[in-house]
């Protein structure tokens, strides 16, 4: 624990790190909601645009580019280890938990979930045998690019549904209004020298109507695509900032309560910028959109064990630099293997996470359930922040 002469650096860094943390949100809305409409006008298809924007994690990638860059690959390895935790057992378990009738998942939900399993087990695979190295987050990227093609392609030939699903609207015919019979109208005209009056009669309108002459008879023309790219290149650029902030006051906080980066970035930055997958996961689960929250789990959990972690060992697969606070030295390279920072426990719970996830969309899921996932999650942090704490 921080004695009373940190009290000042803890109250900073946790400020900053909150700051940072609004901030990568807002750049991540920026970015990705202006990318959709610049990518709708150039025609590219849909299933791209929305598999590239709602089911990527831009958070955790801008996180894991800024740890590398700071030499602190741990930290972007536990973000990206428990975020894949967080978002089955934290996110997909609130939206069990909100839903209150029994959910029965469609064959698209199953195919996410197999395919998330899949990568969960070669990743499992490679961690223990030791060839998370840079061949293996090679294979991690090209997975990637595949796993995107792939999905592409079964959504367009219809094996897989559209993460976007759009709310029916029922469309009723427009019934004429009552009009009262032209046999029971008589039309009273007074003729003064300057005024053709005609009296009311029951068909006539209790208030008069005036077209107003300065009424837009067209609607309001879009704004330009330069001003979109503009809010494309501001919304990376505060995703990237925030980033780069929030690891080093992460890393600042680890330092001060004594614990590894690889720990924090598990728990606490994990928690933090997942807090839209849960929102999220519990509106899906209001509106009864099943499929959406579980490709949008399995997608992001694909996005973070493909290009996240095959990124981080192409950049190197040696651990943090050794830093010497109290002397201002510079950082040197540092000599333990980066898979050496994970545990069993860790690698085994993001395994057991995809098997849950696609045991649910399988059997069906009721709120019970969800409320023990979340438990578990729960528990998952508890254990990590007394046993496994180093």
């Amino acid at each position: 624990m921080p004695s009373v002469m940190d009290h000042d650096s803890l109250v900073f860094n946790s400020c900053a790190f909150i700051a940072s943390l609004f901030l990568l949100q807002t750049g991540a809305v920026l970015f990705t909601t202006n990318t959709a409409i610049i990518a709708r006008r150039c025609e590219i298809p849909e299933t791209l645009i929305v598999l590239l924007t709602a089911g990527a994690e831009w958070e955790e990638l801008a996180v894991v580019v800024a740890s590398i860059v700071q030499q602190r690959p741990s930290l972007g390895l536990g973000n990206v280890v428990g975020s894949s935790i967080s978002n089955v057992m934290g996110a997909f378990a609130l939206g069990l938990l909100f839903n209150k009738n029994p959910i029965r998942f469609d064959l698209s939900a199953k195919i996410y979930s197999g395919a998330l399993f899949a990568v969960s087990t070669i990743f499992t695979l490679l961690a223990f045998t030791g060839l998370l190295d840079l061949t293996g987050g090679i294979f991690f990227i090209v997975g990637f690019a595949i796993y995107v093609v792939s999905i592409c392609s079964a959504i367009y030939d219809g094996i897989l549904a559209p993460t976007l699903e759009e709310p029916t609207v029922e469309v009723h015919e427009e019934m004429p209004l009552p009009t009262p019979s032209a046999d029971h109208q008589e039309l009273h005209i007074s003729i003064y020298p300057s005024v053709l009056e005609c009296h009311p009669t029951e068909a006539s309108p209790l208030l008069p109507t005036y077209s107003s002459p300065h009424s837009p008879s067209e609607p309001p023309r879009p704004t330009r695509t330069s001003y979109h790219a503009l809010l494309v290149f501001v919304g990376l650029a505060a995703l990237f900032i925030a980033a780069y902030t929030l690891s080093q006051s992460a890393a600042s906080l680890a330092s001060l309560f004594k614990i590894s980066n690889t720990l924090i970035g598990i728990t606490l930055v994990s928690i933090s910028t997942t807090l839209p997958e849960k929102i999220m996961a519990v509106i899906d689960s209001w509106q009864s959109r099943t499929t959406i929250m579980t490709a949008t789990t399995a997608g992001s959990n694909m996005f973070l064990l493909t290009l996240c972690i095959g990124i981080i060992f192409v950049s190197g697969s040696q651990g943090d630099a050794d830093t010497d606070a109290d002397s201002g030295s510079q950082p040197t390279p540092g000599t333990g293997l980066l898979t050496d920072n994970l545990v069993a426990f860790e690698v085994w719970t993001v395994w057991a996470c995809s098997v849950l996830l696609m045991l649910v969309t399988w059997i069906g899921a009721r709120r019970w359930l969800g409320a023990l996932l979340f438990g578990l999650y729960i528990s998952f942090v508890v254990v990590e922040l007394t046993f496994f704490k180093r």
